[in-house]
């Protein structure tokens, strides 16, 4: 060998100190590529949904957006899920909304729970007619919270009902569910709960294969 090659080979670490880290490097390898791949990306899948022909007929339909169910540990989740999910539905010209100050009095903020109803509020129908608009808009949120694990990761889990006034008539059910990760570039919980109702959003939008016109209100 030459004196360049011999030089090379002395700065080489000794074979014993390749061979225990090696695990180690392969675990780091494994894991960032884990993060990356996952980071940002949904875990849960694309939205589970049922949509009723009659709600792409209707592009103007009024709905009124009651506070989400908590069935979380987290205080409140259901309602912080329901103020987004108005927000997107906003943004997107999707549905007219019905005043948020109506549901507030007839609710008093909370959601339609079977042992908190207020007097002759017996269905989510008799709840629409009363706020003198087309559809209900309900729900729960499932998941709330930071999971632990090697690390925490923000986790949302939202189920979605649309009843239409007039007869009880489902028009929308969707759930969904996701899970922020990433090694470098890490969600907060709101953050997550963010994309998970604008993609329950897009896929209302995408199964009714049209963008409602934006309403004058």
């Amino acid at each position: 060998m030459n004196l360049a090659s011999d030089r090379i080979i002395k700065m080489l670490p000794p074979l014993r100190m390749v061979r225990a880290v090696r695990p180690f490097c392969a675990f780091f390898f494994a894991f960032c590529l884990a993060g990356c791949a996952a980071g940002g990306m949904v875990v849960g899948g694309k939205p589970r949904s049922f949509i009723h022909p009659d709600l792409a007929a209707v592009p103007s339909l009024k709905v009124a957006i009651l506070p989400l169910e908590n069935l979380t540990i987290t205080p409140n989740a259901g309602q912080v899920v329901a103020q987004l999910l108005s927000t997107e539905l906003y943004a997107r010209h999707l549905f007219r909304q019905g005043e948020e100050e109506a549901v507030r009095k007839l609710l008093g903020g909370q959601p339609l729970e079977k042992d908190r109803r207020p007097k002759g509020m017996d269905s989510l129908q008799q709840v629409g007619g009363k706020l003198n608009v087309d559809a209900v808009l309900s729900g729960s949120v499932t998941e709330f919270s930071y999971q632990h694990g090697l690390r925490e990761e923000p986790v949302v889990g939202v189920h979605l009902v649309m009843t239409r006034t007039k007869d009880g008539q489902v028009l929308w059910q969707a759930s969904h569910s996701l899970r922020g990760t990433g090694v470098f570039n890490r969600e907060t919980l709101i953050a997550v709960a963010q994309r998970a109702v604008i993609e329950l959003v897009n896929d209302v939008l995408h199964q009714t294969s049209a963008i409602p016109p934006v309403v004058k209100r």
